[in-house]
């Protein structure tokens, strides 16, 4: 009976308000996309679609329990680019498929340890601290890539990127396991409530005996592994490296999808099934405007506006909230 108590609460978790808003979106816009375009809601673009989704995805899992935190990495694209880097650097040299991926894993961890290290130890702000990095890991991309082309081609790196069982690319899948993890970690164990805690209310979690600076290091180190799967899996799409791989489009894309999920930049609210939620339709309206041919410009332009009107949504959603709380609390206010 306490199973299905615990299910039934998990499914409320998952299908609240805003997650039932974002998939009616969804499905509008996947109508009105099927409307322009006969071929939208093939099985072909749909394959097509989460392939599409699935780098960003497994990025956004990691930003989300960053955002959770109230910190912010703006470095993050830029890690998965270095990583794919070095990682294609390292197979090429040996031409180890299972040393490069390892290494993409690695590089990415400790990139994200480093900024983690950073922020908690020298007490800095995660943005002017993300920023320096972000500079620095460009830096590096550059420097090492030096305009150079690096081909990554292994049958281990093709199952990954562009491996297709049934009509569900590998990839998706990965991602798929990216986001249970992140929602097991997030609300099945004391790592997801340490982490809640520190953007909740720091404070009180300090009172609470909980070691702030290690939780915090350790949402920048889970961004940083993220980071090198999400390199991985890009090498295994694209067959090459270049330096300019991933940087801060991915990152733009990412933090839409967490933003558009629920995330607030102050911290203390992430659902991973919103986040999921903003992959999905942030996936969508890429896919769309590319068909449509709208590119460059005013494609960053149309991503920008939906940061926005997310951060607008967030916001006012969460004023509401504690408009109808104190509403309903006419003995507080008699008092």
């Amino acid at each position: 009976m306490e199973k299905v108590k615990n299910i039934i609460s998990d499914l409320k978790s998952v299908i609240n308000r805003k997650n039932l808003i974002l998939i009616f979106i969804i499905v509008s816009f996947s109508l009105v996309f099927q409307t322009i375009n006969q071929s939208y809601l093939s099985l072909e673009n749909f394959t097509n679609l989460l392939t599409q989704s699935s780098v960003m995805g497994i990025l956004a899992v990691g930003l989300a329990f960053v955002l959770l935190t109230g910190g912010l990495d703006l470095s993050a694209g830029f890690n998965v680019s270095l990583s794919a880097l070095i990682g294609g650097f390292v197979f090429t040299q040996t031409h180890n498929v299972y040393l490069s991926i390892l290494t993409c894993i690695i590089i990415g961890i400790v990139l994200g340890f480093i900024n983690g290290f950073i922020i908690v130890n020298l007490k800095l702000n995660s943005f002017i601290v993300t920023l320096a990095t972000m500079s620095l890991y460009q830096g590096a991309t550059s420097m090492m890539g030096e305009g150079r082309v690096m081909l990554v081609v292994h049958e281990v790196y093709t199952f990954i990127g562009k491996k297709i069982i049934g009509f569900i690319p590998v990839s998706a899948m990965i991602m798929i396991c990216v986001f249970l993890f992140g929602s097991i970690i997030l609300n099945n164990s004391t790592i997801g409530t340490y982490i809640s805690a520190l953007g909740s209310d720091e404070k009180n979690a300090r009172a609470s005996g909980i070691p702030i600076g290690r939780y915090r290091s350790l949402a920048y180190t889970i961004l940083g592994l993220c980071a090198g799967i999400a390199a991985v899996v890009l090498i295994g799409r694209i067959s090459l490296v270049t330096s300019n791989s991933a940087g801060n489009n991915l990152l733009l894309d990412s933090f839409a999808c967490v933003i558009i999920g629920g995330a607030k930049p102050r911290g203390g609210s992430v659902k991973i099934s919103g986040v999921f939620l903003g992959v999905l339709l942030m996936t969508i309206i890429t896919n769309a405007l590319t068909m449509l041919a709208i590119t460059g410009v005013a494609h960053q332009m149309f991503k920008g506006l939906v940061i926005i009107v997310a951060l607008v949504l967030n916001e006012y959603g969460e004023k509401m909230k504690i408009k109808k709380s104190f509403q309903g609390s006419p003995n507080q206010i008699k008092s």
